[in-house]
This record gives C-alpha cells, structure tokens and sequence, in this order.
C-alpha cells in the first residue's frame, strides 16, 4: 500500500491471547506499508485500555484485528464495548474455523465487525503470513481510502457502523438506458426464472436485510455466492431461514433446484448450475479460486445462461474487489437478463457493485432498502398478481 502526502498510517491493534499468532499478526502488517502496528494486547480487557492510552496519547486506534475466542474478555464482549465507545474504529475478527468460532464470528458480523479473516490452520509460517497479507490488505486500503478521502456523511456511516436501512427517495436510477429500453428487458415484459446473488464484504448484514422481505410464494429459486470459508456458509444459511419465509439452505451437490428456496454456496466450495434433462441441479467443484476466491461469483454467473437461455436476474451486493462483473458480461451477450447493482450509499464497501457499474453492465442501482421490491416485480410471483 502506497501512502500519499494525504494519507496517514493505519494505527492498528492486534488483540489475541497466543503470543505466537501475535507475533504472526504483528509480522504480517510489518510487511504492509501504511500500517502502522502500534500495540498489541492479550484479551479483551487489556485491548480496551490500550485503546483509551493510545486515545490518550493522540494516535488513536483506527483498526482492531480481534480474536474471537479469549480468556477474561472474549471477543464478541470486546467488539460490543469498541462499537460503544470508539464507534469509528473498523474491526476484523481473526477467527478459527471450528463451528464455535464460527457461530460467534458470525454473531460479531451481525454486530458491526467490518470483516473477518480466517486462521491459517496449514502451511508454513511464510505461507501463513503471505494468506494474512492478501486477506487483509483490501481491508487496509478501503479503512485508509475512507479516512483520507473523508467520506459524505452518509458514505462514512455506511463504512464505520452496522448497516441499518434508511430510506432514499432517489436512489433507484437507470445506469444502462439502452438495455432497460430494450423490450426484453423492459419493466413490463421481463420476467426472471431465477435469481442470482453475488456478494462478499458486509454481506450477511446485507442478506439479513433483503431476504426475509421476499416472500414466501416468490415463484423462483434464489442462488448465492458469497465469499466465506466452509463452516461459515452453513451457520449463516441456517440463521437466515430462521427468519425468512423462504427456505434457506447451504447447497448440496446432485440437489434439485427448487422455487421458493435459496441456496447459498458452499464455503470453500465454487458453485454451478447443470441440466439435467428438464431438471435443474447444483454442482460443485474445488476448481482454482478465481478473484482470489473459492466459491467465487463469476463460476456461478458463467453457468447460469447452459440453464436458463432468458430470465435470469443477476444481483451484485456490498463487497469488494470485482468478482461477478466477467460473469455478467458473459451472461449479457445474449437478451433477455437483467442486472441489479446495490447503490453506492448503501454498500458497506462499494467494489463489486462499483465494478459491474463502471463496466457498464448495471440495469440499476437499487438501495438495499428497495432491493427486495425490485426482486418481488420481476419475478413470476408478481406477473401472477
């Protein structure tokens, strides 16, 4: 990372109670320039004071890497009382992949936690360290690039606290105006057979949004990748059906597809769809990740057009980098798709949507907030009523 004459060093804390992984972390961000590693501490408690000193001493704390599972203060205790006292600090939970680790990781997303980055539990140090490295360096610049730019009001709220709808009387607007006046993909006339979610950063918050607003009768299945390890994916499909009227689920392999039910990827997994004579099955793969992902977007996006030749609503929510846009190129060489992108304001981090925007490929861009309307009026569910 390459600072500017505008841009101040990241003042990071590492919170784990192993000095071994401290020193990892600690290793890890030395190799990263803008970062500055200024403490570290052992629990949650002696996170919290190291906060008030640097707070004390004027280099206030811009980031927290915390570990979940601790002695005297764990970390789900830790980010509550950071989200309360230093509600501009990003966290990033560093977390295990047993099941425990990833309940409560996920329950620290769902609580403010920018991020988390899962423990190597494989490889050399080197290696390690290298994983830790590409994991969190987009973490690092999008922090840095919001401090120096001094995001709008709105833009730093979405990027420093949870996600919370807010109401927006503009931010529906066309991007693409040949492709909406094309009759194929006109308001009136286009009608999807199957929708397809991609998303990574801010994304169980995004999901825990949109998918309980669709209804129980929506007509189509509903297709997901995001970008979470395995373990991860299960917890947050079953948290999700708990409330959505829609069955949630973490795909299977050979599994029929059905209306009404959506199906997440599975972690560590790519996703893709097949045909099987008139049915249509899911199928995974341990293929190479691509974007640095696995499951990514893009395999799922480039399998969708061999099942469905029209109809296909393709939706690109908060995250980043730019997995999804080549798959959506690919989808849109034929007519008959259409493309919805999460609106700036209202992504914790505007990447992926920025990416299919920028290439032109975007129908429109939909705050989170509306999303689900828009879902609603171009599925079979709303050509029937």
């Amino acid at each position: 990372m390459t600072t500017t004459p505008n841009t101040k060093p990241l003042n990071v804390l590492i919170v784990d109670d192993t000095v071994t992984y401290r020193a990892i972390l600690k290793e890890t961000l030395s190799g990263l320039e803008g970062i500055n590693p200024i403490a570290s501490a052992k629990n949650g408690l002696d996170a919290l004071e190291k906060m008030a000193a640097c707070a004390h001493d004027n280099t206030p704390i811009d980031m927290v890497l915390l570990d979940v599972e601790m002695p005297i203060m764990n970390g789900m205790e830790t980010l509550h009382e950071i989200r309360k006292n230093y509600p501009k600090v990003q966290v990033v939970m560093v977390s295990g992949v047993d099941p425990n680790s990833a309940n409560v990781t996920f329950r620290a997303l769902e609580s403010g936690a920018l991020d988390f980055v899962a423990k190597p539990s494989s490889g050399s140090t080197s290696q390690n360290i290298q994983n830790l490295r590409d994991k969190l360096y987009p973490l690092f610049r999008h922090v840095q690039h919001s401090i120096a730019t001094l995001l709008p009001a709105v833009q730093a709220r979405s990027s420093f606290l949870p996600r919370v709808a807010t109401p927006n009387t503009t931010a529906s607007k066309p991007l693409n105006t040949e492709s909406l006046a094309a009759p194929s993909l006109s308001r009136t006339s286009f009608c999807a057979q199957i929708v397809a979610i991609g998303v990574s950063t801010g994304g169980p918050n995004a999901l825990k949004e949109l998918l309980p607003k669709l209804p129980a009768n929506l007509g189509v299945p509903v297709v997901i990748v995001i970008h979470m390890p395995e373990v991860f994916t299960g917890y947050l499909a079953d948290s999700l059906n708990r409330s959505c009227a829609l069955t949630v689920k973490e795909a299977v392999a050979g599994e029929l597809l059905e209306a009404n039910t959506v199906y997440i990827a599975p972690g560590g997994r790519h996703m893709t769809l097949e045909r099987h004579n008139n049915n249509v099955v899911v199928a995974t793969n341990l293929n190479a990740p691509e974007n640095s992902c696995r499951p990514a977007v893009d395999v799922l996006f480039r399998s969708l057009p061999s099942v469905h030749s029209s109809g296909i609503l393709n939706i690109v929510l908060t995250g980043m980098g730019s997995d999804g846009a080549k798959g959506i190129r690919e989808i849109r060489k034929s007519p008959g798709h259409k493309t919805l992108t999460q609106s700036a304001e209202s992504c914790v981090v505007y990447g992926m949507p920025k990416a299919v925007d920028d290439a032109g490929l975007s129908d429109e861009s939909v705050t989170l907030n509306e999303l689900a309307n828009k879902i609603i009026a171009y599925t079979k569910h709303s050509q029937r009523h």
